[in-house]
């Protein structure tokens, strides 16, 4: 199943930041805060799995979109 294009690791990172600012500035309590935490962690940890498992196979399965291909000007990542 792809992903929506909108969720992936960098709309993640914005999501969190923003947190954290509105939590700065006092427009979210901290517990809604953890919940964003919380549930930030859990959507990594799919992420991991679905990651060892492309690196597992060999790379030769497609991901859901989630960690973006790797862009032309970073980079490449060698498989630990």
């Amino acid at each position: 199943m792809a992903a929506n294009s909108q969720n992936n690791i960098e709309s993640l990172r914005e999501a969190l930041f923003a947190t954290l600012r509105d939590l700065r500035a006092q427009k979210i309590d901290p517990e809604s805060a953890q919940a964003v935490c919380k549930l930030s962690s859990e959507i990594i940890s799919t992420a991991r799995v679905e990651l060892d498992y492309i690196r597992t196979i060999g790379g030769g399965a497609r991901g859901t979109g989630f960690l973006e291909a790797q862009a032309p000007d970073r980079p490449k990542l060698e498989a630990a």
